[in-house]
């Protein structure tokens, strides 16, 4: 009944941080178990083509055991060979991989503290995969998680820095603009923040008519350009508009541009 209701209507499922979440903890946690389920159903039903499933098995060696909601491509995996989890991402196109993976290669090689190591990448051969480029990574955690005992906002102020420094490292190693900076794609990963999600760059100072963006971090000038269906000069400043929003969402907990 669950999968007909959500199918046909397409309701929301409240998330975590919404009013019922909140009230339902509150009253106890087997009040919000439906939640969750109904949330899994939810994700099932909204999975692009392609998109990754628990339980498959890449190369013998990487057994997927947790599908990230946020991106429908990427999932946590047991390394069956080191025993550790890691990542693994199965990229939207080949054109796409080779991309990222390029990119990847030249920020662990220039600026290793900046970008998730690149630890494995292949083409897959099976179905519904096959043609695609899948992408090994460290496994990180999201640095929107308050940390505790920051009173004075000290941590804050560390994770801002490395936060700068990563979009930097884009800059000045790769020549390249990300895009779509957003908190979302910033992960702590060894007490480092890295800067996740390159199959979207560009070159910098190149005309583009379909950039990648989130519209609540998006540019005036690629808002502008969007809107009135003309190219936009790609330049390091729409990473830096959306990096002053990263910083206001990271220091208030808010975002400043909602709609």
């Amino acid at each position: 009944m669950c999968l007909i209701i959500l199918k046909h209507t397409q309701l929301e499922v409240p998330g975590p941080e919404s009013r019922v979440a909140q009230i339902l903890l509150r009253q106890g946690r087997d009040k919000i178990d439906w939640l969750d389920d109904l949330r899994e159903v939810q994700d099932a039903l909204r999975r692009a083509p392609g998109a990754v499933s628990t339980g498959t098995l890449f190369k013998d060696t990487y057994l997927l055991t947790k599908y990230v909601t946020n991106a429908k491509r990427v999932a946590i995996a047991d390394d069956l060979v080191t025993g550790k989890a890691v990542a693994v991402k199965v990229t939207e196109s080949l054109a796409m991989g080779e991309l990222e993976v390029k990119t990847l290669e030249d920020l662990n090689k220039k600026s290793p503290s900046t970008a998730p190591q690149l630890l494995d990448h292949f083409i897959c051969n099976e179905p519904p995969h096959q043609g695609k480029r899948v992408l090994v990574l460290e496994k990180g955690e999201s640095i929107s998680k308050v940390r505790k005992n920051d009173e004075h906002g000290m941590y804050q102020r560390a994770d801002a820095w490395q936060l700068l420094q990563c979009v930097n490292a884009l800059h000045e190693n790769c020549m390249k603009v990300h895009t779509d900076i957003k908190l979302q794609h910033f992960l702590r990963i060894a007490d480092q923040i890295r800067l996740i999600d390159y199959d979207s760059v560009v070159e910098e100072n190149t005309e583009h008519s379909m950039p990648n963006y989130t519209p609540e971090y998006v540019s005036p000038e690629v808002a502008y350009a969007r809107q009135n269906n003309k190219p936009v000069m790609m330049t390091r400043a729409v990473d830096v508009w959306a990096c002053g929003l990263v910083l206001f969402e990271l220091f208030t907990g808010g975002k400043s541009l909602c709609e």
